[in-house]
C-alpha cells in the first residue's frame, strides 16, 4: 500500500462521460477517493448508487447539483451528499473548470 501520493505526478485519465476526467487518489475496500475535473458546462447525467454513498467536495470553480430533484448551487469549500438510491447529477454551469474531491463508501 502506498502511504504517500504526489497528486501533481499523477495523470487525469479521461471518463466515459464527456467533459469528466479524474485522478484516483485511492481505493480502499469499499472506498474510493478521486479528484475530478469537470470542463466547463459539462454534465454528469441523472443516476443512481445502489449500494454507495458519494460525497463531493468543491475544490475550484462552481457546479450545480440536482439530488432527489431538488437543485443545488455549489461553490469551492461546499460539500455535497449524495445517499444510497437517491438520484443526483452535476453540472458546471460556468465556462471555467471546476475541480471536486468524491469520496464512494459502500452502504
Amino acid at each position: 500500500m502506498d502511504y504517500y501520493k504526489n497528486v501533481d505526478e499523477l495523470d487525469w485519465q479521461v471518463g466515459n462521460i464527456v467533459g469528466f476526467s479524474s485522478k484516483k487518489l485511492l481505493s480502499l475496500t469499499g472506498s474510493n477517493f478521486k479528484l475530478v475535473k469537470v470542463a466547463p458546462f459539462a454534465t454528469y447525467p441523472v443516476h443512481v448508487h445502489p449500494n454507495k454513498n458519494e460525497v463531493l467536495l468543491i475544490l475550484e470553480g462552481t457546479i450545480s447539483a440536482t439530488i432527489d430533484d431538488k437543485i443545488y448551487k455549489g461553490k469551492p469549500s461546499d460539500i455535497f451528499m449524495f445517499p444510497v438510491g437517491i438520484q443526483h447529477s452535476i453540472i458546471n454551469t460556468s465556462n471555467k473548470e471546476c475541480v471536486v474531491f468524491i469520496a464512494s463508501m459502500d452502504n
